[in-house]
């Protein structure tokens, strides 16, 4: 018999007393039951679109940083015949879709019409509408 193994015998017994410690070993043991919370990833993400003239020519472009991993990566991209608002927006969106995992994000914009679609639930409120605004009209830029 092992300490803290009671039903355990013979030379299994033995090999097991070498590779787990008893219960009553362990300092702070989790309760029966407890959830245990995985920590997401920090991402801090930079976008910015143009057009020139609007509408017209543009571009975006994202900075994905991982402070935790020291790794940077860009995404860019360009269209012929866009507006500014939309170039705005598909950098945020892009950026997004560029994690691969569930992450805590920062996004930072200088876009008033980016910043409002998050923080004054405007994107909550297109999807829920199936991309309808609040006249019922499609969302312009989506």
């Amino acid at each position: 018999m092992v300490a803290g193994y009671p039903d355990l015998r013979g030379p299994l017994a033995l090999t097991l007393s070498y590779l787990r410690p008893p219960l009553h070993w362990v300092d702070n043991p989790l309760p029966l039951g407890a959830v245990v919370r995985r920590v997401k990833p920090k991402v801090i993400i930079y976008c910015d679109g143009a057009c020139s003239p609007n509408p017209g020519i543009g571009g975006w472009a994202s900075l994905l940083i991982s402070p935790k991993q020291g790794k940077e990566k860009v995404f860019t991209g360009a269209e012929a015949d866009t507006t500014n608002n939309r170039m705005e927006l598909t950098a945020a969106i892009k950026g997004l879709e560029a994690l691969k995992v569930p992450c805590e994000v920062d996004i930072h914009t200088d876009s008033q019409y980016v910043h409002h679609a998050f923080t004054e639930g405007w994107l909550t409120k297109w999807t829920s509408n199936g991309w309808k605004n609040s006249e019922r009209k499609p969302v312009v830029n989506s």
